[in-house]
């Protein structure tokens, strides 16, 4: 089996979005369920999360990889791998309070959660997720997370 594309979903910026994606199952439904996000820190999370998916079909072509945003999928292909996550911040006083945050202006550790799947004609099956903690900044982040996505790459032997 050969990879066609990897297409880089927007990542998830509140409750409602993690529970509207139905691939990401209850684990981390239940870990969000309480978190409240106001709105402006809704708009903020998701310009950031625009940018990050930008950055990272960016760093994933600078690794030689064909790679697009939600949205650009031509029709036609059969293996796709799929980016999706959500930002997850871990305040730094209490590490085992979790909150989906909207990456305020105060906030600057950055937490994201992330899942792999591979998409055949047969379904989808997930292949990889990770963790991944970066100041609040989307080229870094991007960065990171194509170094991650490479390293899976590299123990799936499609590299």
């Amino acid at each position: 089996m050969s990879l066609e594309l990897i297409v880089v979903h927007y990542f998830s910026v509140s409750p409602e979005e993690v529970q509207s994606d139905q691939m990401l199952g209850s684990k981390l439904a239940v870990m969000v369920k309480d978190v409240l996000v106001n709105e402006q820190g809704r708009d903020a999370g998701h310009k950031v999360a625009y940018a990050l998916a930008n950055d990272l079909v960016e760093e994933l072509a600078d690794q030689g990889l064909s790679a697009v945003r939600t949205g650009d999928v031509p029709p036609g292909l059969n293996n796709i791998l799929e980016i999706r996550g959500q930002f997850v911040s871990i305040d730094q006083g209490n590490r085992t309070k979790r909150n989906v945050i909207g990456l305020g202006a105060d906030r600057g550790d950055v937490w994201t959660y992330v899942q792999v799947y591979m998409e055949t004609p047969r379904g989808y099956s997930l292949v990889g997720e990770f963790n991944t903690d970066v100041e609040a900044d989307a080229r870094l982040a991007a960065k990171q997370l194509a170094q991650k996505i490479e390293d899976l790459f590299a123990r799936q032997g499609w590299h």
